[in-house]
């Protein structure tokens, strides 16, 4: 498919009449690769349908159409369609050409033929990819589908044959006659998504289809409800109430009535196993604590005193050591201190001295970028205006080409001030430049900062998708204005300020995105699934998401009258089988409790018999093991105490034997431990007073050495400054010179450079800018080098950050200016007065606008609704460069008839 076509504003507004074209002639593109054009004569035909128009003049209704579109004549009556569709071929695998000579006719007479007529043939196995678009007074459809198969190619050739006087036939150049492409295709896939009216008389509805190897599907969305093969949703809301809730409330009765029933029977039987338990348990409890107890309270009381004594006798040897060793730290603390004063101050020295150089290599840097932003500023304007001039040219030439698909991206941003910040404005005076002493002017900043909402909406319309966006940002917003006013003096030398004058204006914006809506119709992106897709993100974080497909809905909450699945009805299928469960597990219930009823009744009888029965034979045989059991647990309780009492005097007499011992070596690792502590302070005591004497001696000395080295540095540093100055002085001198002799070379680059963008060769501005020559010698124990790398090092930050900023602003100017300049053409094309129509007619109109050398093209359409009184128009306009603009207005008619 050949997609070539020349975009302008007669071709935009040509696009669009359905009336007919009147030209002298129009060419009619044909097969690429051969050259060839048909002229026809259009003189006779009422409507032109091409794919592209070439003419010097085309005339409407008697009138040149470029004229009726500058005075805004141009009419279209009859609905406005979009029909775009776009096709791409794949070769999966090239076939073999085949070659099939024969000889043309014998046009002379001379027995033989003149010509040599050949066919080429290819098969290759094919993958076509289309993508279509489709706007009409019914719907908007997109749609995608992918075919594989087989696409022959047959191309013809002929070439003249001349033979020699012993009849030898040469053969000239073979001319291509023309191309002949079949296709065997079979579709693999489709997708198809329709906004509104399929056909005239179909409800509006959201349509998705969906065709592959798996079969079929299709999700239909109207007014009245959703048809779809799967719904998947965290909540199904059926007739008020949620679905999952019904379902789950339909067998919690006889679940509970179940629930109840069980749990009383365990419940019982745990109660008596329980009360069998709980007597012989306590009891035995109670015995074993109380031994327990009293052991454990005669073991902690001894070892509770041991434990004391120790730790009292190490908490106070820690504490002595503490103290001495906190006030050595003390002492060297101080020293530490002292030495980091003395250095901080002599830092604070040398930062200063290194502050005043930077500052004039700053100074320096900065009247560098002043010099090189304003050339740069004046060649680009220069650039710039030839630029509009060629554009201007070629759009009144009908010279302007666009190549590639036309979208619609129309973003509308408003801000509203939601608190008003307090405004701060700081002035300065400018330079003396006629040195009389005295500033010249007066320089005014004012800067604002405001709280404030930003509201966006866009419309993106192209070949996949068409997408409305709204989002909600919150924070804030500076505006920062800069005037300045020329000073002039009296002879008494009194200041007189003139008026101000603005000189730019910079807002910066820090602002959160509060909410965001999304809604998608096709696919979002190439390679993605036709949908209906809906996105929400609220303030507090909140997202959700609804897609729709040919295949099924996946959503957050479904709310519904009724729900039809599988050709009945929902609810009435829960209902129908609740009520059925319900039946079937009564009648179960009923008959199990029937069986047990009479199961347990015979058993019960068995039951009590033996019960009965029972009962007197262990009446007794209880009465003569009470009488035994009285016998044997008093001698069984008599000989436990026994045992006891012997156990815990036995005990109690090892206990005190060892505590005894246990005594008498503490005792003994007291003394010996009292005696080898005395050792141990006399020790460290002399230990200490040596290695404090130590650290003394080495500190001063330390300190000493490093006065004198610092005062040594301090000279040498003084005498390297002097010399410095010297040295400076003179190379400032020679920069001086240098300065001037670089001034004079940029000026003749700058000249050259201008003369090279005139003539289109695009010079960058580097080769402008080699003036930088910086060299560093690195020596570290030098204040002298450390202030010269430190110098250079500034420069170069400075002069690199200054190309750099050039570089970003001249093309952010370019780039705002020649938006600013096509945005307005595009608003001056899209103007028009909403004519007086009927209800139920459409009317449509273009237009054209041209600003500061930009010009831009506009369709727009209105209509009235039916009530008479509300009308709404649209309209879209394009700029040279494929930037897209809209407007939508509505306009409602109060009063009157």
């Amino acid at each position: 498919m050949r997609n070539n076509f020349k975009l302008s504003a007669v071709a935009v507004a040509l696009a669009t009449i359905t009336t007919g074209a009147v030209a002298d002639t129009f060419t009619v593109d044909q097969t690429p690769g051969y050259g060839y054009t048909t002229t026809i004569n259009t003189d006779a035909l009422t409507s032109v349908s091409a794919t592209t128009i070439t003419a010097d003049t085309i005339t409407l209704a008697g009138a040149d159409l470029a004229t009726k579109i500058t005075t805004n004549e141009l009419e279209v009556n009859g609905p406005v369609t979009v029909d775009n569709e776009k096709a791409t071929t794949t070769v999966d695998q090239a076939g073999t050409p085949a070659t099939t000579p024969t000889f043309g006719d014998d046009v002379d007479g001379d027995g033989k033929p003149d010509t040599l007529v050949q066919t080429k043939e290819q098969t290759d196995t094919v993958t076509v990819n289309s993508q279509s678009q489709q706007y009409n007074e019914n719907n908007l459809t997109f749609s995608s589908t992918i075919e594989k198969g087989t696409q022959t190619t047959t191309d013809s050739y002929v070439a003249d044959i001349t033979y020699d006087e012993n009849g030898v036939a040469t053969y000239g150049t073979n001319i291509p006659t023309g191309q002949q492409v079949t296709s065997d295709l079979e579709i693999i896939s489709e997708d198809t998504i329709i906004v509104g009216k399929e056909f005239d008389d179909s409800t509006t509805a959201l349509t998705i289809r969906n065709k592959n190897a798996e079969g079929e599907a299709e999700s239909v969305l109207t007014a009245q409800g959703l048809t779809t093969g799967n719904v998947t949703a965290d909540t199904i809301t059926l007739a008020g109430e949620d679905l999952a809730t019904i379902i789950a409330d339909g067998d919690a009765d006889t679940l509970a009535t179940a629930n109840t029933y069980t749990d009383t029977s365990v419940a019982t039987e745990a109660e008596a196993r329980e009360a069998g338990d709980a007597a012989t348990l306590a009891a035995a409890n109670t015995y074993t604590d109380d031994a327990v107890a009293a052991e454990a309270a005669a073991r902690e009381a001894g070892d509770a005193d041991t434990l004391a004594t120790a730790n009292s006798y190490t908490d106070t040897a820690v504490a002595a050591e503490a103290t001495i060793r906190a006030d050595a730290d003390a002492a060297l603390q101080a020293n530490i201190d002292a030495e980091a004063a003395t250095r901080a101050d002599e830092d604070a020295a040398i930062r200063t001295e290194l502050a005043a150089g930077d500052a004039a290599t700053l100074e320096s840097a900065k009247v560098y970028t002043d010099d090189v932003v304003a050339v740069e500023a004046a060649a680009r304007e220069a650039g710039d205006q030839a630029i509009r001039d060629d554009i201007a040219t070629k759009v009144t030439t009908n010279e302007l080409e666009v190549n590639g698909p036309v979208t619609v991206n129309n973003v509308k941003s408003t801000t509203t001030v939601d608190q008003a910040g307090t405004p701060a404005t700081t002035p300065t005076f400018g330079d003396d430049v006629d040195a009389d002493g005295k500033p010249d002017t007066l320089v005014q900043t004012k800067e604002q900062t405001d709280t404030v909402t930003v509201t966006s909406q866009s419309q993106l319309y192209n070949e996949n998708n068409l997408t409305f966006s709204s989002t909600v940002e919150k924070g804030t917003q500076t505006t920062t204005d800069s005037y300045v006013a020329d000073i002039s003096y009296d002879e008494n030398g009194v200041a007189t300020y003139g008026t101000n004058v603005p000189t730019g204006q910079q807002v910066t914006s820090d602002l959160d995105v509060v909410s965001e809506d999304t809604i998608i119709v096709g696919k979002e992106f190439d390679d993605s699934t036709t949908a209906l897709i809906i996105r929400n993100k609220d303030a507090d974080g909140n997202e959700a998401q609804s897609v729709l497909t040919a295949q099924a809905l996946t959503t957050g909450n479904v709310t519904a009258d009724t729900i039809t699945l599988a050709g009945a009805d929902l609810a009435t299928t829960i209902a129908d089988g609740d009520a059925a469960t319900l039946a079937s597990a009564n009648t179960y219930t009923d008959n199990s409790v029937e069986v047990e009823a009479k199961a347990r009744t015979d058993a019960d009888t068995a039951l009590q018999a033996n019960i009965d029965a029972e009962a007197t034979t262990r009446a007794s045989e209880d009465a003569a093991i009470r009488t035994e059991l009285a016998a044997g647990d008093v001698a069984t309780l008599a000989s436990a105490n026994t045992y006891t009492d012997n156990s815990v005097e036995v005990e109690a007499k090892a206990r005190t034997d060892a505590d005894t011992a246990l005594q008498a070596n503490i005792d003994a690792e007291a003394t010996t431990r009292a005696s080898e502590d005395a050792v141990i302070r006399t020790e460290l005591a002399a230990g200490d007073a040596a290695t404090l004497a130590s650290a003394n001696t080495h500190t001063d000395s330390a300190v000493t050495t490093e006065a004198k080295a610092r005062t040594d540095a301090d000279t040498a540093l003084q005498a390297n400054i002097d010399a410095e100055a010297v040295t400076r002085e003179a190379a400032d001198k020679a920069n001086a010179t240098a300065i001037a002799k670089e001034v004079a070379d940029r000026q003749a680059a700058i000249t050259t450079e201008a003369t090279a963008r005139e003539t289109g060769d695009a010079q960058t501005l580097t080769d402008a800018k080699a003036f930088t020559t910086s060299t560093a010698t690195t020596t570290l124990n030098s204040a002298k080098s450390y202030t010269d790398t430190k110098a250079t090092e500034t420069l170069t930050a400075a002069n690199a950050y200054t190309d750099t900023q050039v570089s970003r602003v001249s093309k952010k100017l370019d780039d705002v200016e020649k938006t600013s300049y096509r945005g307005i053409a595009i608003a001056l094309a899209a103007q028009q007065q909403v004519p007086n129509i009927k209800p139920g007619q459409f009317a449509v109109f273009g237009g054209v606008g041209h600003y500061e050398g930009e010009s831009a093209g506009a369709l727009g359409v209105v209509s009235a609704l039916a009530d008479g009184r509300t009308s709404i128009s649209a309209a879209l306009g394009v700029a040279g460069s494929g930037e897209v603009g809209g407007r939508v207005g509505v306009a409602y008619v109060f009063g009157g008839n």
